[in-house]
């Protein structure tokens, strides 16, 4: 048992924590440093989830965001690999659902803070583009619907939430101008372009997935294909071994490996690290997820 384990073991028995609630990894702790996201967000929920069914707890709930969808980015990546494991990962005791939405107004890492200072201060409100749109909820909202999914969760299952229509962010901007009691023209808007990793539009399902009704009307579940355990775990092995070399390209390639929609083309000389869906399919590597009915 590695040391970080054991401290996590320590901190279950000393406060007796049950259910367990893994929230997300930043696009900021882990844009542009490849090397640490599988330690961090793959390999610390894998020993977070071995930890919490050591210690007896009955349930955990997986955070998890439409950027796990088609992902672009690290950050969503490693939501995605979340949603395998807590779906393709056997259990003996303990009950794993992933919840799946987009942005939370106010939250950390909310656009509306940083637009509001830059109103409140009269600087030039920054817009990344000005067809971007995103899915928001408020926080009560949020937190209410996390917990009537979890409520009917069932082990395996990946429950989305209904967010509504997309938003699209220059208009949340102007709203937030015109509420603030300045006038449109007061206030410069300067698009600043996309980011490496960024999406024009987010998503809440693949297309290959089924959505399917529970009993919350505003939880979603979706049925899709994950991998096997077994094929994932040794995925998983192969890619904890290559932080220990400088080579991003190589790090990406096996994600990419892992989630064949991530929106990322490797060089020439990795292509062969990768395995198409046709091959895995054909292969028997993908069985039905568990959210199945």
């Amino acid at each position: 048992m590695s040391i970080s384990k054991k401290l996590l073991v320590f901190l279950f028995v000393f406060l007796l924590c049950t259910p367990l609630v893994r929230a997300a990894v930043t696009a900021q702790a882990v844009a542009g440093r490849p090397f640490g996201v599988p330690k961090t967000g793959i390999f610390g929920l894998m020993d977070l989830v071995e930890a919490a069914e050591e210690c007896g707890c009955e349930d955990f709930l997986l955070i998890s965001t439409d950027k796990a969808v088609n992902p672009s980015s690290l950050m969503g990546c490693t939501k995605r690999i979340g949603e395998m494991i807590i779906g393709s990962r056997e259990t003996s005791q303990m009950r794993g659902v992933s919840v799946r939405f987009g942005n939370v107004l106010g939250s950390q890492g909310s656009v509306i803070p940083l637009f509001q200072e830059q109103i409140r201060t009269r600087r030039c409100v920054t817009v990344t583009h000005p067809q971007m749109t995103r899915y928001f909820m408020t926080i009560p909202e949020a937190v209410a619907l996390v917990l009537q999914a979890f409520t009917v969760g069932e082990h395996g299952n990946i429950l989305v939430l209904d967010m509504g229509e997309p938003i699209r962010i220059l208009d949340l901007a102007k709203t937030l101008i015109r509420i603030s009691g300045k006038k449109e023209s007061e206030i410069r808007i300067s698009f600043t372009g996309m980011r490496p990793g960024e999406k024009l539009h987010e998503k809440l399902f693949y297309d290959g997935e089924v959505r399917l009704h529970t009993p919350v009307a505003k939880v979603m579940r979706a049925q899709g294909r994950l991998p096997r355990w077994q094929i994932l775990s040794h995925r998983l092995a192969e890619l904890q071994m290559l932080p220990y070399y400088p080579n991003a390209e190589l790090i990406r390639a096996k994600i990419k490996q892992i989630i064949p929609e991530y929106e990322w083309e490797p060089t020439e000389d990795l292509a062969e690290v990768g395995v198409t869906e046709t091959e895995r399919v054909g292969r028997g590597l993908l069985t039905q997820s568990q959210s199945a009915v």
